[in-house]
């Protein structure tokens, strides 16, 4: 009997030997599955990632040809060259054309006298490559003087063609008239004085009258 004990133990033992290993090799199967298939999963992924990178330098290249080495031509709308300008603000315009339009902030355009340039500014983009400038508050600045306007402007191509427009120049001659309140105040002024004057007229007037009454009554008495 103790023999026959010892027997069904091994074979209870080896049962579960085999058990275990049966249990490790199914385990090991599926966990190999598992990583092919997230292998799989980020090759995908590294795959899908790269065509939309290329896909996305291909529109880039298609929008900004690599081979653009043209320059923006830049050609002043308004004003004229040599033009007067009497208006307090006046709208500067020019019409850029490139096969790869400038972006917002790389038109830039340059006012200046024969001796300094005064500013920098961004022109604004309009509709149908045409770009804006208002320039304001021109009796701010010497009046019958002439100045230089140029534009400087860069090609949103993967090169990055630039180039300045020519010199335009202008000739300010702006009327500085009196604003409303200017010409309130010297009414103010104008009417005091006026009073001032009556005044003193009056009392001129007054002091004649009465001196001449005085002569008068001492030829009487």
């Amino acid at each position: 009997v103790r023999i026959m004990d010892k027997k069904d133990l091994k074979i209870n033992v080896l049962k579960k030997v085999i058990i275990l290993i049966l249990f490790v090799i199914i385990l090991s199967e599926q966990k190999s599955n598992l990583i092919f298939v997230l292998g799989d999963s980020t090759e995908e992924r590294e795959k899908t990632i790269k065509i939309n990178i290329e896909y996305s330098q291909m529109l880039s290249s298609a929008q900004n040809p690599i081979n653009d080495t043209t320059a923006p031509k830049i050609i002043f709308i308004q004003p004229s060259n040599n033009s007067i300008i009497s208006q307090k603000s006046y709208n500067i315009i020019i019409n850029i054309t490139d096969d790869s339009a400038p972006l917002p902030g790389n038109v830039i355009i340059q006012i200046s006298n024969f001796t300094t340039p005064l500013f920098n500014a961004s022109m604004s983009s309009t509709v149908d490559d045409y770009w804006i400038f208002n320039w304001n508050n021109l009796t701010s600045y010497a009046n019958r003087e002439t100045y230089i306007l140029q534009v400087w402007a860069m090609d949103s191509s993967l090169n990055g063609n630039f180039d300045w427009s020519e010199e335009y120049y202008i000739y300010i001659n702006t009327q500085n008239s009196p604003g409303i309140l200017t010409m309130i105040l010297y009414l103010i002024i104008f009417s005091a004085l006026f009073a001032v004057v009556c005044v003193y007229l009056d009392k001129r007037t007054v002091y004649k009258l009465s001196k001449k009454e005085r002569k008068n009554a001492k030829k009487d008495l």
